[in-house]
């Protein structure tokens, strides 16, 4: 390998285990230097990062956290091949020092490959906390690689770490062969599969590494071998390795035994410090089956009300741009031509006014969401939950963002972010939007009172039940057919408890935000202004617009759901916001204050849809709406599309317009039918 001369760029990958402090060290090196991206061609995330030291420019790329480098999940596929073939000039392998003979595993995995390697150790403060005496010294002589003993949520070691990594990086020549020993009976396995496959490795493995994963019966590395090896060296060496089923645990049992071997001499325990709170304080009621849900439930109540306050600031600014529109009308009336000036007010600064309060949120979800993950609880609240959500096919940490859904779908797409596996992240935010979020339950509640009375709760338990079974039938469908790859259960290990680190959690909800930037607010613009166009045009009344035309035009397919023109306009439109259906419902039925802009009805303000509500409700028992076509209506837009801020969170997280596209036609093939199965079903109840 060639040294790294001062001027250059250093590449540096970030790599460990879930739970190490991997992403506090890469925010620690690259402040708000990042970019969140995708891997080119995959769905998982992609970290990048720079800094300067020393007249040295570093790339950092973090890559997704993985247990090992064996080629199980996509993320494992990614880290392996980046380490292999695309390749850094220095790899850190950040490991807990607080929990050392599990984390140090990935490490071990590491070493087998021909990369410069230095070991963080990071954590060592709540190490010493929990009573462990650590040399960092004879550690680094097992390993045979640099260990820098730090504490990356305190900036404490990161000198020493780029100091190591430039001196690392300017060793020239080849890396020498490290790692764990192995059985001898293994040993000799790996040495008989490396003497069948002599000459026929590709650059950049080695013969070592592919005899290695060879053996432990890796499906990645034997679809490379059979490709380069003629008949005859293959069938051998499937003969060989038949013999040796238990090879993937034989190995993992012996990295575990040399790790075991390797920290009697560099970690010793001593006395506890006393106040820390450990696995078996706190956590014996965090974890109980029932004191843990209680526990859990105060948690996530505090959590949205969290979410809210840290969103007030930022909030601030997108309701100022919604309400600049009423104060640009007052002061421009007559001076601009009013096509100018509702194009303004109503097209641009409404569209801007919402994404810019859809991003404030998305801020605050993240900026709790980081607080819960750096003190170490997020994990505890996934462990509680994980029993309840297998029954979904999903695992613990799927409850938190669909628990959110019920406050705002755009909350649940983008609480996503806390799963690690991209498979069950991607079922969780397409299962999101079967989530009623307060603003729809306000609407559902409101229709089910003003056409079933008494009854409405009968109508809302029949919602319930439906939305149960249609979570179980999205989730099969997505798991057995859409979704490639098996399911799995939960797999982790509780970490130890943290004060937070503030600038942690910034950099954490400050990258989240701009990935949203990017990706999902101007969506929401430019979808506001093409329905204000819609709306406006051609004579600026709704009645005569040109939505109303395609509400008309449509009218056969809404019929389907015993659906005039008018209901079923209501029911697109409330594609924009679910929060806007009764203003939109008051404006195309004619109630309620009709002299404002038909897209000022689109957007009301709380004081007057409060004012409405009671002229909306005796309006529409004499609108010619039966009761079989309000069910439909109900259960047609309790299922129905996405909202826009939703849509635009769902591409921002998936990077796709497929998976995007494919929600948004789910979802209208779904409202379409339950809308049509529950007028049916109403003709029959409401003779």
């Amino acid at each position: 390998m060639q040294a790294i001369e001062p001027g250059a760029e250093l590449r540096v990958a970030l790599a460990g285990q879930p739970n190490t402090g991997k992403s506090t060290l890469f925010n620690r090196l690259t402040g708000l230097n990042q970019h969140v991206g995708n891997w080119p061609g995959k769905t998982v995330e992609k970290k990048e990062g720079s800094f300067s030291v020393n007249g040295f420019r570093g790339q950092v790329i973090d890559l997704p956290g993985t247990y090992s480098l064996t080629a199980n999940s996509l993320e494992e596929k990614i880290a392996r091949d980046f380490l292999i073939n695309q390749g850094a000039d220095v790899v850190v392998v950040v490991v807990d020092a607080s929990q050392l003979e599990r984390s140090l595993y990935m490490a071990v995995e590491v070493l087998l490959l021909p990369v410069k390697v230095v070991v963080a150790l990071n954590m060592v403060d709540v190490a010493e906390k929990m009573g462990l005496s650590l040399d960092s010294k004879a550690l680094a002589a097992s390993l045979r690689v640099p260990v820098v003993p730090m504490a990356a949520a305190k900036g404490r070691g990161m000198e020493e770490l780029l100091e190591t990594l430039i001196r690392v990086s300017a060793q020239a020549g080849p890396v020498q062969e490290r790692g764990a020993r192995l059985e001898q009976a293994f040993e000799e396995m790996v040495g008989s599969v490396r003497e069948i496959i002599h000459g026929a490795v590709p650059r950049p493995y080695t013969e070592s590494w592919m005899a290695l994963k060879l053996v432990e019966q890796d499906g990645e590395a034997a679809e490379i071998m059979k490709a380069r090896l003629d008949d005859q060296s293959w069938r051998a060496l499937q003969d060989l390795l038949a013999g040796r089923q238990d090879a993937l645990a034989a190995g993992s049992a012996a990295r575990f035994e040399w790790i075991k071997e390797a920290l009697s001499s560099a970690a010793q325990e001593k006395e506890r410090q006393t106040g820390v709170f450990t696995r078996w304080g706190f956590d014996r009621a965090a974890t109980h089956p029932l004191w843990g849900k209680l526990i859990a439930g105060a948690v996530l109540i505090l959590s949205v009300l969290a979410t809210y306050i840290a969103c007030l600031p930022p909030m601030t600014l997108g309701l100022g741009l919604l309400i600049m529109p009423n104060i640009l009308r007052n002061a421009l009336s007559g001076e601009l031509p009013g096509w100018l000036l509702a194009m303004v007010c109503d097209g641009i600064l409404t569209g801007l006014g919402v994404a810019t309060c859809v991003a404030a949120f998305i801020a605050g979800v993240f900026l709790v969401l980081g607080f819960l993950e750096d003190i170490g609880y997020l994990a505890r609240l996934s462990f509680v939950f994980d029993r309840f959500m297998r029954r979904l096919g999903l695992h613990g940490k799927s409850f938190i963002p669909l628990t959110m859904g019920f406050v705002c779908n755009i909350m649940a797409v983008t609480g996503t972010r806390v799963i690690d596996g991209w498979r069950q992240r991607l079922i969780t935010l397409l299962l999101a939007p079967l989530v009623p979020c307060k603003g729809l339950l306000v609407v559902i509640s409101f229709v089910s009172v003003v056409f079933f009375g008494p009854d409405a709760a009968l109508v809302l338990a029949a919602l319930a039940v439906v939305m149960a079974g249609q979570l179980l039938l999205t989730s099969f469908l997505l798991r057995r057919g859409l979704v490639k790859g098996e399911d799995c259960g939960l797999v982790m290990e509780l970490p130890p408890y943290h004060k937070p680190n503030f600038r942690t959690i910034w950099s954490y909800a400050v990258s989240r935000v701009r990935a949203f930037l990017r990706h999902g607010y101007w969506i929401i613009v430019i979808a506001a202004f093409f329905t204000w166009v819609g709306v406006y045009y051609p004579d600026g009344q709704i009645e005569t617009s040109y939505l109303a035309r395609f509400g008309r035009a449509v009218e056969p397919f809404g019929r389907l759901m015993g659906m005039d023109w008018r209901l079923l306009m209501t029911f697109l439109v409330a594609f924009s916001s679910k929060e806007a259906t009764l203003g939109a419902m008051a404006v195309i039925y004619g109630a309620g204050n009709t002299s404002r802009t038909a897209i000022e009805g689109l957007y009301m303000d709380q004081g007057l849809m409060m004012n409405i509500q009671t002229q909306l409700g005796a309006f529409l028992t004499t609108a010619g709406i039966s009761q079989a076509s309000a069910l439909a209506f109900l259960f047609a837009i309790f299922f129905s599309l996405p909202c826009l801020g939703t849509l635009a969170a769902i591409h921002a997280e998936t990077g796709s317009y497929k998976w995007t596209l494919g929600a948004l036609a789910y979802y209208l093939f779904t409202s379409v039918f339950m809308g049509a199965a529950a007028y049916q079903a109403g003709l029959l109840i409401f003779r």
